[in-house]
């Protein structure tokens, strides 16, 4: 069976372009991509700092869910639905947002009793994620790979509180590290804020005394846009 893959787009624009674009892109844009392209669904999220305060520019990521690569190489690779890209791409750029994507493919998610799940995040309307990228050496990958799908990610979620983690692999074939995003589900930003306060220095602490110097870490909070 085919791994889920997220297809991430990034846009960082001007704060009063904000509440045009939101309109537009939640109301016509995203739902027109879901439909056509070929995704599972889509979450529109916002990037703030770990007490909440919004970043300036605002900075936004929309999740599109696909039910593998292929799906998301169809979008990509152009025709009649790549031209809801262009005009995505036109939109921002006559705006002076700032655009950027990734593709990844799922290599492990847990729930929050450390389940293995068959499933993508939802990352639903409402909901907050905290979202750890990783950049290891290839010939490290498997180590680390093992070590935080075993230990590390399920005692994060649930000293966390959180409702699901998964981690995923940047697809980058022209990179020679291997480039990791982990994503912890919550049900609100209260509950990073509370982890990020309480047991996340931690583990924080654990995770560079096992790798220190060979793992490149930093991390995002995101809430529903």
């Amino acid at each position: 069976m085919a791994k889920d893959a997220l297809y991430l787009v990034h846009a960082e624009l001007e704060g009063s372009y904000v509440d045009e674009w939101n309109a537009w892109h939640a109301r016509e844009h995203v739902p027109l991509v879901v439909k056509k392209g070929g995704f599972v669904g889509a979450a529109r999220m916002r990037h703030v700092m770990p007490d909440g305060e919004l970043l300036d520019p605002p900075r936004f990521t929309t999740v599109y869910r696909a039910s593998g690569l292929g799906a998301v190489r169809t979008y990509l690779e152009g025709g009649e639905v790549g031209k809801m890209r262009a005009h995505h791409d036109a939109w921002l750029t006559d705006r002076k947002a700032r655009l950027s994507r990734e593709v990844f493919e799922e290599n492990y998610s847990v729930d929050s009793s450390s389940k293995a799940l068959v499933r993508t995040p939802e990352l639903t309307d409402g909901r907050a994620a905290f979202v750890v990228r990783v950049r290891v050496d290839a010939e490290l990958a498997p180590e680390w790979s093992n070590w935080y799908d075993a230990d590390h990610m399920p005692k994060v979620v649930q000293a966390g509180g959180f409702l699901r983690a998964g981690r995923w692999r940047l697809v980058d074939e022209a990179s020679g590290a291997v480039r990791f995003a982990v994503i912890y589900e919550a049900s609100s930003l209260a509950v990073v804020a509370a982890f990020r306060a309480g047991p996340g220095p931690g583990f924080g602490a654990e995770h560079e005394a096992k790798f220190a110097g060979r793992v490149a870490v930093d991390r995002e909070v995101w809430t529903a846009a």
